[in-house]
């Protein structure tokens, strides 16, 4: 029987360093991933500090202490705001018998303002992003690892109810997400948002009336902000699960969790185009896409009056998606491109 790997993962357990998020994507994804494989004896370490300068500072203290006692192979951690010093991670690198690991997802605007720097903390870096790979390697950086998001499959699930809801959104109305939206309503089409912002709008003022009509038998619930377990129910009752792939800063889209989500839960994605998406999922077979507002409002039509095609790609995505995109069938792949300190490579 292989030897376990023993995994030391820092994390933050609530979403931005704040309880008035709820519990965080690493938490949901990572956390309860990793704690389930059986090849991992698992460590976990709460790097929330909420602000507090005192508690960072013993926080640090802390994870040198438990890397020198416990031994870990391979320290896991994607930043959040520097709250791990570069002090701390540069005395595991080159002081412990550790193998650091870091996470990058957001190489496609970050890369030149902080990942090319930040990289040298770590024995190996992960990233998102396949044109990154020229990058690290230009920069003298070679232990980089091409990976993706993935999917919980403990926790994103199939629920049997009724594909109560035409289309959804849930996320944050940043960017150009505002005027596409509008452009949905304008088609007369009943589209549902969630995510933190869109309750303040003057977009969803107008039609909060409409959205609690819709939502007071599925969810009671309006709009705004919404609960992680009220997401996964948003993305079953959903006939279209609309995506909009650009990022925050409008630089130019990105893969996310949420290509893998919603095919997780056997519901139909239709996302914004991603250069990266086709080396993931069959396009127009396991997943849709689109171009323009123009195609995008065409494909709702379509789907929306397609309800056997639309179902066939759903269960497609899933199918897809449990065979190749769960996060315990990334990071197996993620630790046998890895050689540990010790001199042993991980099968």
């Amino acid at each position: 029987m292989a030897k376990k790997i023993k995994l030391l993962y820092l994390d933050l357990v609530y979403d931005y360093n704040s309880k008035d998020f709820g519990l965080g994507y690493g938490y949901y994804n990572n956390h309860l991933s990793l704690s389930r494989m059986d090849d991992i004896d698992y460590l976990h370490f709460d790097i929330c500090d909420f602000g507090n300068l005192d508690k960072r500072a013993r926080n640090n203290e802390q994870i040198i202490n438990i890397v020198e006692k416990e031994k870990p192979d391979i320290m896991l951690y994607g930043d959040f705001d520097g709250l791990v010093s570069n002090e701390t991670l540069l005395y595991i690198k080159y002081k412990t018998a550790t193998t650091t690991l870091h996470w990058f997802c957001d190489d496609q605007w970050r890369f030149d303002s902080f990942s090319k720097d930040y990289c040298f903390n770590f024995d190996y870096c992960i990233t998102t992003d396949h044109s990154a790979i020229k990058k690290y390697k230009k920069i003298g950086y070679n232990n980089i690892i091409l990976s993706q998001f993935a999917a919980n499959q403990h926790v994103y699930k199939k629920m049997d109810i009724p594909r109560s809801l035409d289309v959804s959104f849930v996320g944050q109305p940043h960017g150009v997400r505002r005027d596409i939206i509008k452009a949905v309503i304008e088609k007369g089409i009943n589209i549902s948002t969630f995510g933190n912002g869109w309750k303040t709008t003057l977009l969803k003022k107008k039609w909060n009336r409409l959205m609690k009509k819709v939502f007071l038998d599925i969810l009671k619930f309006d709009t705004g902000m919404i609960s992680h377990d009220m997401m996964l129910a948003v993305f079953n009752k959903s006939k279209i699960n609309l995506n909009l792939s650009q990022n925050s800063h409008g630089i130019r889209s990105q893969m996310k969790g949420r290509h893998f989500e919603v095919p997780a839960c056997g519901a139909f994605l239709l996302s914004s185009h991603d250069a990266d998406l086709e080396h993931y999922y069959e396009l127009g077979k396991e997943i849709e896409t689109f171009d323009t507002i123009e195609e995008m409002i065409d494909k709702i039509k379509y789907y929306l009056s397609h309800d056997e095609e639309r179902e066939k790609i759903a269960r497609a995505g899933y199918e897809r998606t449990m065979r190749e995109h769960t996060w315990d069938k990334r990071y197996s792949d993620i630790f046998s491109k890895i050689k540990l300190k010790n001199g042993r490579v991980i099968i």
